[in-house]
């Protein structure tokens, strides 16, 4: 939904660099003499929704907005680099009315969103067709399509639900396995399409957030206790897991999670892991040992329905 106010893009760590949608460069002198408003993003699509249209500075170009293949890399780039980005709204004359359109906008879409009956959603790509495959940034842009993006974030449902693998004799990095989103396989026999998948985890939870959580060993769930040593146990586990608590104690425990954070789910008012195993098995430790007083960092939850 495109404002009809002038605004300008940056980013939190790139200071005296901002651009509008026709790529006019301008630096910080040139707002010295105007009113502004600022919006801040962590998220592409949260923008998009309010600031985007087909002709945008971030966005496929062409597509309208919403569209399940409406991406952009540039954002995504310089999210990673520099942080949330920077929405400058000009003031004008009429700034009360503008800025009480905005705000309203902003709320009415979480509105409009949620009256919107799954029905009525086609998240699947236009281009596709029985049998074909996806990797996970499309699948993921598609599960939180039918989940709704303001509750389940495209990045959060990436790692929480279509994680990298780890490394085996096949595949010496980390890798993906392509999936039909309309053929999710669940079990031996028993496939999904990805609408139903979305469906399910929704009974589950409620909303999927970025938050930094601080606990001890006791407030983490039974499973992911239980399911510490086969994870120790992996060929090259314990020394990943022996680097971790090395950096740790070099750079803080806060800085294991600063560029990947940890992925859990609230289970009976205890947090079960999903990714981030080495660095919680290492960070155990270090609490075992008395040389932290706290399991910290940054980390998607999902909280229960």
């Amino acid at each position: 939904v495109f404002i009809d106010m002038r605004h300008f893009y940056g980013f939190v760590g790139l200071p005296n660099h901002w651009a509008d949608d026709n790529d006019f460069i301008v630096g910080d002198r040139f707002f010295e003499d105007k009113e502004y408003v600022d919006y801040y993003f962590d998220n592409f699509f949260e923008m998009d929704k309010i600031f985007g249209h087909e002709k945008s500075a971030f966005g496929t170009r062409g597509l309208p907005v919403g569209h399940p293949n409406r991406t952009s890399k540039s954002f995504d780039r310089y999210n990673a680099l520099y942080g949330p980005a920077i929405v400058r709204v000009i003031k004008k004359d009429d700034l009360t009315e503008n800025i009480y359109r905005l705000k309203e906008l902003m709320g009415v879409l979480k509105e409009e969103e949620d009256k919107q009956s799954e029905e009525e959603k086609d998240c699947y790509p236009s281009d596709y067709k029985p049998g074909k495959k996806y990797g996970r940034d499309e699948l993921s842009k598609m599960f939180s399509c039918f989940a709704g993006e303001s509750n389940f974030p495209v990045e959060a449902v990436k790692e929480m639900m279509f994680p990298l693998l780890p490394p085996n004799d096949d595949n010496p990095k980390h890798h993906f396995i392509d999936l039909d989103p309309k053929k999710i396989q669940v079990g031996p026999d028993e496939f999904v399409t990805m609408k139903e998948r979305a469906d399910k985890y929704k009974k589950k939870f409620s909303k999927i957030k970025l938050e930094t959580i601080s606990l001890t060993p006791d407030q983490i769930h039974p499973d992911t206790i239980k399911f510490i040593p086969k994870k120790e146990s992996v060929k090259g586990g314990k020394e990943r897991i022996e680097v971790q608590m090395k950096r740790a104690l070099k750079d803080g425990v806060e800085t294991l999670t600063d560029d990947e954070p940890f992925v859990v789910e609230m289970v009976d008012d205890m947090y079960r892991w999903d990714e981030g195993w080495n660095r919680l098995i290492a960070l155990i430790k270090l609490y075992e040992q008395g040389k932290i007083s706290k399991i910290k960092g940054k980390s998607w939850v999902a909280h229960p329905a």
